[in-house]
């Protein structure tokens, strides 16, 4: 860990502790603010670090499985039966990357609906998470579909959780080729449809059928 890092994480930690200090309560408002900014700091550093390692968290054959389910169209699969957004996370050891089933999202699934705050309402607010989603927009080009990967982490997420989800995600996408995007979501702010368009180049037309 690099000196950067090891004094980002030392500043969480007074930060967190400075919480609870009765003499502090009037400025919680204010190291709340400085403990999520650290945090953020803190991820992308790990990300970055990391970028270039192994990892010791094991990728799932069914990860790959629904990577390539979501990537690709067999001949013969009915449209409602595509994947539209593929959920992982962590086992409960913390020593693999799982396919969370429940929040994954089918074509049939979506039906009419708005696409996005559907997508969003799988994401959770107070767990980490990895995602595959699989966009449907139209730039000033062409009609475009492209998979966005997803790194979730949250502020109601844990510090330590954060850390083992950034310091595998390289891991994870050395077994994902061809992404182009990636979307990460740290903050309420970062949910919104703006953002999106941002990571996708801007100049989006319409997304998911709607106006942006």
């Amino acid at each position: 860990m690099s000196s950067r890092t090891q004094w980002t994480l030392s500043l969480l930690c007074k930060f967190t502790a400075a919480l609870e200090t009765p003499e502090l309560a009037g400025f919680k408002e204010i190291i709340s603010f400085c403990t999520r900014w650290g945090s953020n700091v803190l991820l992308s550093s790990v990300s970055e670090q990391t970028s270039g390692m192994a990892s010791g968290v094991a990728i799932s054959d069914e990860v790959i499985k629904h990577y390539d389910l979501i990537r690709v169209r067999l001949h013969g699969t009915e449209e409602g039966e595509r994947f539209k957004l593929v959920v992982m996370c962590l086992s409960k050891d913390q020593k693999s990357i799982i396919v969370d089933e429940e929040n994954c999202l089918k074509v049939k699934d979506v039906g009419k609906t708005d696409v996005f705050k559907k997508v969003l309402s799988k994401i959770p607010t107070d767990e980490c998470c990895y995602a595959l989603y699989d966009c449907s927009y139209v730039n000033n080009e062409s009609v475009k579909e492209d998979l966005v990967f997803i790194l979730s982490a949250p502020e109601n997420a844990s510090l330590k959780s954060k850390m083992v989800y950034a310091s595998s995600k390289a891991a994870l996408k050395a077994k994902m080729p061809g992404l182009k995007f990636e979307w990460q979501i740290n903050e309420t702010s970062d949910r919104e449809l703006s953002t999106l368009v941002e990571k996708l180049g801007g100049k989006i037309k319409s997304l998911e059928g709607r106006p942006v």
